[in-house]
C-alpha cells in the first residue's frame, strides 16, 4: 500500500520547495515559472514570520520566503482556492516584505 501525500498540503509543499537541504528544487521551480532575465542561481530560506509592528496587528506566516544572490525576495504561496481577498493579501504580504 502506497502512502499518497497531496503536495498542496502546507507541510508537503514546504518540504518540497522550502527545504534548505535541497535548494536546487526551489531554484529550478522559480526559474521555470518566472523566466527572469537574470536567472536565480542560489536561494537562502528566510524566516516566514513577518514581524508585527503593534500587538493588535495580524500575524503573517508566509508559506516560503526566499532570497536570491542578488537580494530579490520571493514569497512562494500555495493556494488550493483563491478567495476574493487574495489579491489584497498578496499586496499586503509584498508591502510587508518591501518594508
Amino acid at each position: 500500500m502506497a502512502v499518497r501525500i497531496d503536495p498542496r498540503v502546507d507541510y508537503a509543499f514546504k518540504l518540497m520547495l522550502g527545504n534548505p537541504a535541497h535548494p536546487d528544487v526551489t531554484i529550478h521551480f522559480l526559474n521555470s515559472v518566472l523566466r527572469l532575465k537574470v536567472p536565480i542561481v542560489s536561494v537562502t530560506f528566510l524566516n516566514p514570520l513577518l514581524a508585527k509592528e503593534r500587538s493588535a496587528d495580524k500575524l503573517v506566516v508566509l508559506d516560503i520566503l526566499a532570497c536570491d544572490s542578488t537580494g530579490r525576495l520571493f514569497n512562494i504561496e500555495m493556494q488550493t482556492r483563491i478567495p476574493l481577498s487574495f489579491p489584497n493579501r498578496l499586496l499586503f504580504y509584498n508591502c510587508k516584505n518591501f518594508s
